[in-house]
């Protein structure tokens, strides 16, 4: 067990002027658990923290970044960028006309560097990439709105390749990199591990055209008043819609070295360039997306307010892209995407995003997030996280359950559960009791979790108990000082 374990982060952003400022977001850790083991919260948000510093112009019209990527921990997949300089020209009408243009230029040092350990040796390469989009929106008919597109994007790679298959041939970056079991480490079998093929340069041009269209109906309903459930009348909009977009790219993925890349998801990726940033693993597509918007809106504060929103598509993949990964559906169609946001008073909110087989092929998942205020003083929070059939990640249906008791003007408490419902395990328990000092918040907790695994050496179960301290300003809520210690599983004592 490492004794000493420490986190030196920093985040900030300095204004040079008005429209320059610097961006940092520095996150030193001493091991590749550190996060998990001591702020389980914030690993499930981001297990990967970044380490870049970036300097932004801003304009009107466009935006300059000057970026600097390195891989400070060395157990950590990163795509180093030193430097990577990006011109975004925003959407703006091309010379007062009614043709509208958006463009994107970037020139980079990219350095694939895998953790320690990784089957995958680095890679590197200079590229230089430019695009170009122009676009048409009208309105016709005073109800319909229509807005075809057609760009180009152009690539240049000082080197290529990819990793070596165990027939001779050469195996795309991304789908060596993807390939492996739920929940486990990708890998590589035979001769084609460790074993990188470089190719030279590339030169890569890209067709991409399609069009967006939508419109509206609404209609009100004046006696919808509740003031329970924050009702002044009451108007459900309802916005169909579709998205076309066709992609002709001049040089299969494969052997292009994947920086920008996709990794494996359950999300359903941006169709349109250039929304789609896996720069590099661009391929051949048609996809064609339907969906409609139900929109529920009441007045409130002289203003108008969403008191829902539902978002409803599904994709058409005509041509699926010619990589292999999880994030496109290898059917025809894919899954029955919903997003809910029910927001009906200030003290209650509703997220629900789902995902549902249109036909027999697909996975399902369901994510819920309720969060109640019962009284001023009291706040619960519900959450579920259901998962099953996706190739990439493991059944669950996780519940978590959270609640904040404000005790008086000085003194709070807290408690964070987690349960696993598929193997009936009580993953976590987190209790903590807060004191106001004014300036400061200090908390006291204690932490219970059940890792569910066991050290074949010892054969004794990972379970753990754990004490915290942490000391929280209060006009800096991202900077926090923590203590605590918990057993490891061998019976001593780490520290946190």
């Amino acid at each position: 067990v490492q004794s000493a374990r420490y986190r030196v982060s920093l985040q900030h952003r300095l204004y040079v002027t008005d429209d320059i400022y610097a961006s940092i977001d520095i996150n030193k850790l001493s091991d590749g658990r550190f996060l998990q083991d001591f702020f389980e919260h914030e690993f499930r948000l981001d297990p990967q923290p970044d380490n870049v510093i970036a300097l932004t112009k801003l304009s009107e019209n466009f935006t300059i970044n000057a970026i600097a990527r390195k891989q400070l921990n060395s157990f950590q997949d990163v795509t180093e960028r030193l430097p990577e300089i990006v011109l975004d020209v925003k959407r703006h009408a091309l010379f007062n006309s009614p043709i509208f243009y958006e463009g994107e230029t970037s020139a980079a040092r990219l350095s694939r560097n895998f953790g320690t350990g990784s089957l995958f040796p680095d890679y590197n390469s200079s590229r230089l990439d430019t695009f170009h989009q122009l676009l048409f929106p009208h309105t016709y008919f005073d109800w319909l709105a229509f807005t075809p597109r057609v760009g180009g994007r152009v690539t240049y790679y000082t080197k290529s390749g990819g990793y070596n298959s165990p027939d001779g041939g050469v195996q795309d970056t991304i789908g060596a990199i993807n390939l492996g079991v739920p929940g486990g480490t990708p890998t590589l079998s035979g001769s084609a591990r460790n074993l990188l093929v470089h190719q030279g340069s590339v030169f890569r041009p890209v067709f991409d055209a399609g069009f967006e269209s939508s419109f509206k109906l609404s209609r009100a309903y004046e006696n919808a008043q509740s003031r329970f459930l924050g009702l002044d009348g009451l108007r459900h909009v309802v916005q169909p819609y579709t998205d076309f977009s066709y992609v002709v790219s001049g040089q299969r993925p494969d052997t292009i070295f994947q920086f920008d890349r996709l990794n494996p998801s359950d999300r359903v990726p941006p169709l349109d360039l250039p929304e789609f940033t896996a720069v590099d693993a661009i391929s051949n597509l048609s996809i064609w997306r339907f969906g409609v918007r139900n929109r529920l809106e009441t007045r409130r504060d002289n203003n108008t307010f969403n008191w829902l929103d539902l978002d409803t598509y599904v994709d058409w993949n005509i041509d699926q892209p010619e990589f292999r990964s999880v994030l496109f559906s290898q059917s025809t169609f894919s899954n029955v995407v919903n997003r809910l946001r029910f927001n009906p008073v200030p003290w209650v909110s509703l997220q629900m995003e789902a995902q549902l087989p249109l036909i027999s092929r697909g996975f399902t998942e369901v994510n819920t997030d309720l969060n109640f205020l019962a009284t001023q003083n009291l706040k619960f929070s519900l959450g579920h996280r259901y998962i099953h059939g996706n190739a990439f990640f493991e059944d669950s249906s996780l519940v978590t359950f959270g609640t904040y008791f404000r005790i008086n003007d000085n003194w709070g408490f807290s408690l964070r559960e987690q349960y696993e419902v598929q193997d009936h395990t009580l993953e976590s328990q987190r209790y903590e009791i807060h004191r106001d000092l004014s300036s400061w918040i200090a908390s006291f907790g204690l932490l219970f979790r059940n890792n569910k695994t066991s050290i074949s050496s010892t054969n004794k179960s990972t379970n753990e108990v754990g004490f915290m301290v942490t000391f929280t300003l209060k006009d800096l809520p991202q900077i926090n000082i923590p203590f605590g210690q918990s057993p490891d599983a061998s019976g001593g004592v780490k520290g946190k």
